[in-house]
């Protein structure tokens, strides 16, 4: 085991040292030996708190040696391997002061070198929780809790001192120095000064401010409010003083109750505060108060009173003060302050007993009593219950009688009126001669002295003497069919009469009696006259029968209705044609369910009926149901319905129109494309044949081949041996010189043209389109040398397709210009090329699937186009054969646009794009046979063709719904092969060539399509 030196701290419980131990190990240094001791700081107190932080560092040669530093039950040990060590440690328990020993000490004798050691330490500064109480008087205890209060210095109160105790490292006592106000509470160690807060010195507190008093029995409630200052330190008790007497009342708040006091005796009230400091000033005495005591009444009057005797009344107060009487039903009952009550009515009498009290007694609480008036005699009843009859113009006589209640009695008659002649009087006697016959129902009230009333019904019945029978009248009433009608068949009917009965029963529905009149019921949808007979009876017997006729009128029913509509479109229903009922005079729209379906409007009058147009909203489709009323002369209908099945707009883009017109503004500008690239094609084979020069007019009736002009080449010497030159004997043939080949610098200005019609079915008859093309060009071309031509040029073209079968059209118009050359790299082989951009523009008509409709529409577009094309003639002496091969190129950029003419179909078509590419081979052969008229040139021609094009697409979308959804339509493409045949006869003579061609093209999608093709040239030369 190597060698150990111990540097141990050791202490007791005591009372706080001057300095800590940090004070005694920081800077402590020396160097030890191995194996020695040395001894530091014996037997001196020392402390040290939680969280002081002491590091031991070492150095030196020492080896293998280890270093304890003892810190109470906390050791701090470094092991010595001849580098510098330095270690730390926290305290984390407290030694509080005591004698001590520091010594140093090594065990390993066998360890070299020595060891140069250092002590350093940090106390920990201290810290205050809490501190209590904070508010006192000089001389008082105040407790403080925190930590590291080890090496306490100093307690201040402000800057005064105070004498401490300290219990332990985390808590001290400090006794309150003198002084006044609010100071700062300071605690000071040796590490440094710390707040505990802030101590106030109490003071006696403010006068209170008095409030309200409420006197009671003997008693008063006294209140008040806090005062504005409470000295520093909480009030604690509140002290209510009486004067006079000095009757007193305590408690920690108010309001306090001052008991003790004489009833009768005035007094006032202050106020006093008291807190740790003692007692303050007193507040303001209150306004002055009376104790009063309560007093209460006894009153027990009688439950009733008899109506016409007076009574006195009498009640009680406790403190023995008379009682004043009054009442709140004047009407039933008078009442005298002494309490004398009188009745006056039949009735409820209330009775109030009041005691207005005192010096020494409160207002007694009112107490009130009902009294029943009631009469002596018991309830009123009128005794008379029936009249005997009278008879007309013979005096009548008779008492109306009553009993009970209180006489006098009064009559009156309140509802009814007795025969004129007769008469009641206020005592109930009727009297008089009556004048007319009749039942005379009337009510009478008797009133007796005390306001009771009594009622009773009674009816005066007046006979006449010897009465004749009544007399019916006929009557006439109408009625809708099936609806009973009550008829008032006595109201013209004269005489008495008690009672009425059917004679003869109606033929169209049936009849019955109901009091003096009849409920008269019509068959079952019977509509038209019906009458019955009745007759009445009375005193006098029973009448001749009288006729009721009854006009049974026709009830309007509306019909269930339904038919169908397409969505945009127009519907009308007679709304009257299924109906029953009429004529009628008005039809009303009730609903249009659902609401958003379309518009219902209303049109007709009472001759020709009314009628119902709907408008189907564009974007609607289902099942729409309308209501309905129709009216008579007599009545309105129950509502009828009409249901209307609406079809959705199609799917424009499998319209077989819309497919028709899209297909017909593509293949119209294919057509108008190849059609200008043929003009100039056929001008290229005319530099080829002859390289004319001068005015070439080429417009024809089809797109052959141009015939040739001569030269000077080979070419030139097989035209001269076989065709007619103009203004020339004949002559031998002979090679002319290269000069005179071509008319040397010359421009060339010509024409051509070509008109095409056939008809094309991609999707059957619907979209078959018939057309006819027609294309005119113009240009000028110049050689430079033999072998190169350039020239440029200008076009009009025109297409007129018709469509389907139903008036769908369109027309297109095409302005283009183009730049072609042709070039000849040795005699027989050549290349030719040209280039163009057209103008279009399309007016379309088309015909509406759903609607039946027409509507136009104008679009414009561009196209480039260019064709590049080459061949090697072969000849014999009388026959010329010439293969070739071309490729020909287009793109048309179509507009978008709208149509007008239907606002529910007409459709917004997006731009779109057509492709054309067409690469072709063929075989033209000529022959040549001189008459003496001129010279003939029949002339075969076979051609393959191949289109290259994909399919176009044509976006749509309808135009009233520019935010709904788009339709696209793909439209075929061409690639495809196809065959070209031609005839045709040429004649020349005296410089002017005719030409025919008749061409013949075949392919899968058109069932005709062919052109024929005239010509006519004058060739012009050098003089």
């Amino acid at each position: 085991m190597g060698a150990v030196a111990l540097l141990a701290l050791a202490g007791i419980v005591g009372n706080a040292a001057a300095s800590t131990g940090c004070q005694l190990l920081n800077g402590a240094s020396g160097t030890l030996a191995p194996g020695g001791t040395v001894f530091f700081n014996p037997s001196q107190a020392m402390n040290l708190n939680i969280g002081d932080q002491v590091t031991l560092s070492v150095s030196g040669t020492s080896n293998a040696d280890l270093v304890y530093l003892m810190l109470g039950a906390e050791t701090l040990n470094l092991f010595t391997n001849g580098v510098p060590q330095q270690k730390s440690i926290t305290l984390q328990t407290g030694v509080i002061g005591g004698p001590s020993t520091l010594y140093l000490w090594s065990g390993n004798t066998n360890a070299t070198g020595t060891t140069q050691y250092q002590v350093t330490c940090v106390s920990q500064a201290p810290s205050v929780t809490a501190a209590s109480p904070v508010v006192g008087l000089a001389g008082d205890t105040v407790q403080i809790d925190g930590a590291a209060f080890l090496g306490m210095t100093a307690v201040r109160f402000g800057t005064t001192a105070a004498s401490y105790t300290l219990s332990s490292d985390t808590r001290l006592t400090a006794v309150v120095p003198a002084g006044s106000g609010t100071v700062p509470l300071t605690v000071t160690t040796d590490a440094g000064t710390v707040s505990a807060g802030s101590f106030t010195y109490a003071t006696v507190p403010g006068a209170p401010s008095i409030g309200t008093v409420t006197a009671g029995d003997a008693q008063a409630v006294v209140a008040f409010a806090p005062p504005a200052s409470d000295g520093g330190a909480s009030i604690t008790t509140y002290t209510v003083t009486a004067s006079p007497g000095g009757a007193t009342a305590s408690g920690p708040a108010g309001p306090l109750t001052v008991t003790g006091l004489s009833n009768g005796t005035a007094y006032t009230f202050s106020v006093t505060a008291t807190n740790l400091a003692g007692t303050g000033l007193a507040s303001a005495a209150s306004a002055s108060v009376t104790p009063q005591q309560a007093q209460s009444i006894s009153f027990s009057p009688p439950a009733s009173v008899p109506f016409g005797q007076a009574v006195s009344l009498t009640a009680s107060a406790t403190s023995g003060l008379g009682v004043q009487f009054s009442t709140t039903t004047p009407a039933v009952c008078g009442v005298t302050g002494a309490g004398v009550l009188t009745p006056l009515t039949l009735g409820t009498c209330v009775v109030h007993a009041d005691q207005g009290g005192d010096a020494a007694h409160t207002p007694a609480a009112q107490v009130s009593r009902s009294i029943s008036i009631v009469s002596a005699n018991g309830a009123l009843a009128l005794t008379t219950t029936g009249l005997p009859s009278a008879t007309e113009a013979e005096a009548y006589d008779q008492q109306v009688s009553a009993s009970g209640g209180d006489a006098p009695y009064v009559f009156a008659i309140t509802t009814g009126t007795l025969p004129e002649g007769v008469v009641m009087s206020a005592a109930g006697r009727l009297s008089g001669t009556p004048t007319r016959t009749g039942n005379f129902p009337i009510t009478v009230r008797v009133t007796d002295a005390a306001g009771q009333t009594a009622t009773q019904a009674l009816v005066l019945q007046v006979a006449a003497p010897a009465q004749p029978p009544p007399q019916a009248r006929d009557d006439a009433a109408s009625t809708l069919s099936n609806q009973p009608v009550t008829l008032a068949v006595t109201g013209n009917d004269e005489g008495v009469f008690t009672s009425i009965a059917i004679s003869s029963a109606p033929a169209h529905g049936s009849a019955t009696v109901s009091g003096l009149g009849v409920i008269y019921t019509p068959a079952t949808d019977y509509a038209g006259e019906d009458a019955l007979q009745y007759v009445v009876t009375g005193p006098g017997g029973s009448s001749a029968p009288a006729t009721v006729r009854i006009s049974v009128q026709a009830r309007p029913v509306a019909a269930v209705l339904s038919t169908t509509a397409v969505a945009g479109g127009t519907v009308t229903v007679d709304l009257t044609a299924q109906a029953s009922g009429g004529p009628f005079t008005a039809a009303t729209l009730l609903s249009v369910s659902p609401a958003n379906a379309g518009t219902a409007t209303l049109s007709g009058n009472a001759q020709d009926g009314y009628r119902l147009a709907f408008v189907a909203a564009t974007a609607s489709g289902g099942l729409v149901q309308i209501a309905y009323t129709l009216t008579n002369a007599y009545a309105t209908s129950a509502p009828g319905t009409l249901s209307i099945s609406i079809t959705p707009r199609s799917d424009p883009s499998k319209d077989a129109e819309v497919l028709g017109l899209l297909n017909a503004q593509a293949e119209s500008a294919r057509r108008l494309a190849s059609g200008q690239m043929g003009n100039f094609q056929r001008r290229l084979e005319a530099l080829r044949a002859g390289r004319a020069s001068g005015f070439s007019n080429g417009i024809t009736l089809a797109s052959a081949s141009a015939q040739h002009a001569g030269n000077g080449s080979d070419e030139d010497l097989w035209n001269r041996r076989y065709l007619v030159q103009p203004d020339d004997a004949p002559a031998a043939v002979t090679v002319p010189e290269a000069a005179n080949h071509r008319l040397p610098g010359d421009l060339a200005i010509w024409t051509g043209g070509a008109i095409n019609f056939g008809d094309q079915r991609p999707n059957g008859r619907d979209s078959a389109i018939d057309f006819t093309t027609t294309g005119v060009s113009i240009g000028v071309d110049r050689a430079f040398g033999e072998r190169v031509t350039l020239g440029v040029g200008a076009g009009y073209g025109h297409d007129d397709s018709g469509i389907g079968q139903h008036d769908s059209r369109s027309q297109t118009d095409a302005y283009n210009v183009a730049v072609y050359a042709s070039y000849q790299p040795g005699d027989r082989f050549y290349v030719e090329g040209l280039a163009g951009y057209q103008w279009l523009r399309f007016d379309t008509r088309r015909y509406v699937t759903d609607t039946a409709a027409l509507v136009d529409g104008r679009r414009d577009g561009t196209q480039i186009f260019a064709s590049v094309s080459a061949g090697y003639p072969y000849r014999s002496d009388s026959l010329l054969l010439t293969p070739y091969g071309r490729l020909d190129v287009a793109r048309a950029s179509l507009d978008a646009y709208s149509e007008s003419g239907d606002a529910s179909h007409a459709l917004d078509y997006r731009g779109q794009t057509v492709d054309t590419s067409t690469a072709s081979l063929g075989l033209l052969a000529q022959w040549t046979l001189r008459r003496g008229a001129g010279l003939w040139q029949p002339m075969l021609r076979a051609e393959f063709g191949r289109d290259l094009q994909g399919d176009s697409q044509a976006t749509m979308r309808y135009l009233d719904t520019l935010d709904g959804p788009f339709y696209q339509a793909t439209l075929e493409g061409r690639s495809r092969s196809h065959g070209t045949l031609g005839a045709g006869l040429s004649w020349q003579a005296a410089g002017w060539l005719l030409r025919a061609e008749y061409q013949n093209y075949l392919d899968s999608t058109s069932g005709d399509n062919q052109s024929v093709q005239l010509g006519v040239e004058k060739r012009f030369g050098s003089p």
